[in-house]
């Protein structure tokens, strides 16, 4: 790569490792780590020897020599004086411990190497450079089963290092997820720049990941759309639907559109993987995700999740609540919305008390914003729009 790897980049080129650069670099690591999870794919091996700088000054994630699938068998990757500075403690005192039973590489695993990662962008070395090379890997186990903590130096905002000590804690169970520390250190990036935006970590990004094959040292991009351009790939008639999964499936970590948009895909059956999930798994994680969305405020899983709740779909039916959300919706201006509520008052039942006045209000509302099946039902019953 161009400018060579991170720690080759924040080396010879230190006087643009301002904290925006920081903030931007991690976020775009950390979503790429994000969305290789969620291709239920483990890196196995991030240090900032593997995190490449192009001429653009945008990251690359590489060398996937190493990585997994969740569920594979994992095979133990021996301590070297490089990759020690970022293993987690639960495999390194393991490893080290014939008595013990190994540990799986896992989730909480990785989590503790971009903890240990981001100490390294915060403070331009690598961890525990304080060590000589010839006693780092008993020095860093020394200290790992100590509890030690990497020391930080005046200036480091709060935030950022609170990110950094939930990484590295040595209960696995109580470090965050990726999707948490996304979210982060998003907000740390409206913090530090004026022009930070929703699409923060992918902005101009087509090939963030570069993925190597076990068996190949062919070198292949992952190429990721934006929001926008997901959304017309998934509009157009012919437009690469699998391209648009994808996309969705990586922007949904900061963007709450295209979170919904993945629920819109388990619930539809869009793509081939998602076929080999049953119904009613699809239609529960569909509602789960609908709910988080909804809640956030995004007027199309308030529709969507409405219409779940009165239908018993993925969740137990309940005619009030669905109306709460559906007006929600319709309050943002969703003429759909507006449709099924003016519906649903217009001709009651359902544990909902006919009231006519109030359906054609809403029918008319969903009329003049053109909805078909609104006009069509005021004719209907004589409703003038």
């Amino acid at each position: 790569m161009e400018l060579g790897n991170l720690h080759e980049y924040y080396t010879n080129y230190k006087d643009k490792m301002n904290w925006e650069t920081k903030i931007r670099f991690a976020l775009d690591i950390c979503c790429g780590i994000s969305y290789l999870n969620d291709c239920q794919i483990l890196h196995h091996d991030i240090q900032s020897a593997n995190i490449l700088v192009n001429i653009n000054e945008k990251i690359k994630i590489t060398n996937f020599g190493s990585s997994k699938k969740f569920y594979d068998l994992t095979r133990n990757i021996s301590p070297n004086i490089e990759n020690v500075r970022y293993m987690a403690p639960e495999k390194l005192l393991t490893d080290n411990n014939t008595k013990k039973e190994k540990v799986p590489y896992d989730l909480k695993c990785e989590i503790y190497s971009v903890g240990a990662l981001l100490w390294e962008i915060a403070e331009l070395k690598k961890p525990h450079s304080d060590l000589n090379k010839s006693e780092i890997l008993v020095g860093i186990r020394n200290r790992v089963n100590e509890r030690y903590n990497l020391p930080f130096s005046d200036g480091i905002p709060d935030d950022w290092k609170n990110l950094i000590r939930t990484a590295m804690l040595h209960e696995p169970a109580c470090r965050p997820k990726i999707s948490k520390i996304c979210h982060k250190l998003h907000k740390l990036s409206k913090d530090y720049s004026k022009f930070s935006t929703l699409d923060d970590c992918t902005e101009d990004y087509d090939e963030n990941l570069s993925s190597i094959d076990d068996n190949q040292s062919t070198m292949t991009s992952i190429t990721i759309l934006t929001v926008e351009d997901a959304i017309r790939a998934h509009k157009s008639k012919n437009g690469n639907k699998q391209l648009a999964w994808q996309s969705f499936k990586y922007h949904s970590v900061i963007d709450i559109y295209a979170k919904y948009m993945v629920g819109y895909y388990y619930y539809h059956e869009e793509v081939p993987e998602l076929q080999k999930i049953s119904k009613d798994e699809r239609v529960r994680i569909a509602v789960e995700i609908f709910k988080e969305t909804a809640d956030k405020g995004n007027p199309s899983a308030q529709l969507r999740y409405g219409i779940c709740l009165w239908q018993g779909e993925g969740i137990s039916a309940n005619s009030f609540e669905a109306l709460k959300y559906l007006k929600l919706s319709a309050n943002q201006g969703n003429s759909a919305a507006m449709y099924v509520i003016g519906k649903a008052y217009l001709n009651g039942g359902n544990g909902i008390e006919q009231d006519r006045e109030r359906g054609a209000k809403y029918l008319k509302e969903a009329a003049l914003k053109n909805h078909l099946k609104a006009k069509e039902m005021c004719i209907k019953n004589n409703i003038i729009f």
